[in-house]
């Protein structure tokens, strides 16, 4: 029997194959041989009983970016009834037709959630300014939602939310950054009543806020005033993201507010700052809580202005009778941030006069590797 040296011909011939995965394998394989021979065959495909096979179909005419293959994309993304129409709106973004930024448009105002979410996130990978606004009307829709909103009803309408942010964050129009913030006030409905989720909430928007840079920064500033204490968390986070420190004596004073979020929020940016005013706030922290948790710690001995701060404190002996101060420093030790300054610290715990400041420290010592002079704990 002879083989045929066309691997075109081979793999159309494959395409009758009883096998499903075989004539998925065999479009795959068309489409990475690149031969525009096959746009009829992959063109009839579309209209294929099996899902798969169609879909393999819509994706092999994306790679090969053949103009023959827009209409029909488009007729499937306005017309199709089968819940295919989500799968074009990526394989449409592939081809530079003008078209195709008009069409994903219109599909931001879809009936079908799923077509949205996609529609939005082909909008950003295309970097499409006109889809602006159809972007701006899916995050404000789910804004509009408020007490109306049910975590378990309506959370597919979450998709094309976070869809349309993240588009918006990549397009990086200034009319969307007063959307966002003022989106961060949603997470309450969004998330019902769970810190955990508000916190995830205004840190992911927080992410789409730092590609606009030092445009957003007006409108963060201003957030800090909100009356919504998630509008204010997420405006230090963005802050923080930008690493815009000059506004150190203002998060300072945020460190009086009562909620837990914020002021957590708060200490993270301070100690991610590296200002001198900014530790030494952080250590009076310290005093507050006394063998209490010290969250702040850590952020302390990150950065160079934090660790002097932190050892000006201990050796003044204000650590004396903090042991969960030696076991934090402990624990950023043991995961290689290994300073000499700090090795001699641990080592004066095991002096100490405390218990359970000795078993912290030599603990810690035990974990370190090459420690030298490591005194015995008794």
């Amino acid at each position: 029997m002879s083989i045929n040296p066309d691997p075109y011909i081979t793999l159309i011939e494959t395409l009758s194959h009883p096998d499903l995965k075989v004539r998925k394998a065999a479009i795959k394989a068309l489409s990475q041989l690149g031969d525009c021979r096959a746009i009829p065959t992959l063109l009839y495909l579309l209209d294929a009983k099996e899902t798969p096979i169609r879909i393999e179909a819509m994706r092999a005419l994306g790679k090969l970016k053949d103009a023959r293959a827009i209409e029909p994309l488009i007729r499937i993304l306005q017309t199709d009834s089968s819940g295919m129409a989500f799968c074009v709106p990526a394989v449409l973004a592939r081809f530079s037709d003008p078209r195709v930024p008009s069409t994903l448009i219109q599909a931001l105002n879809s009936p079908d959630i799923v077509v949205r979410q996609y529609a939005a996130q082909a909008c950003g990978r295309l970097r499409e300014p006109r889809a602006v606004p159809g972007l701006i009307a899916i995050i404000e829709e789910m804004s509009d939602c408020g007490s109306s909103f049910d975590p378990e009803r309506d959370s597919g309408l979450r998709n094309p939310y976070w869809a349309a942010m993240d588009a918006l964050g990549k397009i990086k129009d200034p009319q969307a950054i007063p959307v966002l913030i003022r989106a961060l006030d949603d997470g309450f409905f969004i998330w019902g009543t769970s810190p955990w989720n508000y916190e995830t909430h205004c840190g992911a928007i927080a992410r789409k806020l730092a590609p606009f840079g030092d445009a957003a920064i007006p409108f963060l500033l201003e957030a800090l005033e909100n009356e919504s204490v998630l509008v204010r968390t997420g405006a230090v986070m963005a802050l923080k993201n930008l690493k815009y420190w000059t506004i150190v004596p203002t998060v300072i004073k945020i460190l009086q507010d009562k909620d837990r979020l914020i002021i957590a929020e708060a200490v993270d940016f301070l100690g991610q700052s590296g200002d001198p005013q900014a530790m030494q706030v952080l250590i009076e922290r310290i005093d507050k809580t006394p063998n209490g948790t010290v969250p702040q710690v850590p952020l302390l001995l990150n950065v160079e202005a934090g660790r002097a701060a932190l050892l000006e404190y201990i050796q003044n002996g204000r650590a004396s009778d903090n042991a969960r101060l030696y076991i934090a420093i402990g624990h950023w030790m043991v995961m290689g941030k290994q300073d000499d300054r700090f090795v001699s610290v641990l080592q004066d715990g095991l002096t100490s006069e405390i218990e359970s400041i000795r078993k912290a420290a030599a603990d810690a010592l035990s974990r370190l590797p090459r420690t030298k002079n490591l005194r015995r704990y008794r």
